[in-house]
């Protein structure tokens, strides 16, 4: 594969990343939210709270407190995919970095045999200017003489 196959999965997995922290914060907002509930709730029940009241009460905290285990189990959820998308996502670094490397190698490998190409054909045209000086002055100094 090439580099820009691994760079467009490693962006894609950024942007799945982003949004799985944005949704585990929203979570843990949830359940902040909903702990503070508890504790209004709570502070509310006194000595003079009557018997309904604090049942009442009690049905709120109960629901608040299914609310925040609902809010963690989330959370987890979103926890492990995060780990898996970064796992993935270390992966697709490691294969980037050997496609990077792979054509570094196969650049420096033209460059190689160019050079050498170049330098073969200058060798060739030194030859066959020396050469044609040699001609060139053996027949200039035949009609000299």
């Amino acid at each position: 594969m090439n580099t820009n196959y691994y760079q467009n999965k490693i962006n894609s997995l950024d942007e799945e990343i982003v949004e799985l922290e944005r949704k585990i914060a929203a979570e843990s907002q949830i359940e902040a939210t909903k702990n503070k509930r508890i504790s209004t709730i709570q502070a509310s029940i006194n000595k003079n709270t009557s018997l309904s009241m604090y049942n009442l009460k009690m049905r709120q905290i109960e629901r608040e407190t299914k609310e925040i285990i609902n809010a963690q189990k989330k959370r987890a959820d979103f926890q492990k995919k995060l780990a898996d998308k970064r796992r993935e996502r270390t992966k697709y670094s490691v294969e980037l970095q050997k496609a990077q490397n792979r054509e570094s190698q196969k650049m420096l490998q033209t460059q190689r045999i160019m050079k050498e190409q170049y330098e073969q054909r200058v060798r060739e045209l030194t030859t066959t200017l020396q050469t044609s000086t040699l001609s060139h002055n053996v027949q200039h100094n035949l009609y000299d003489q």
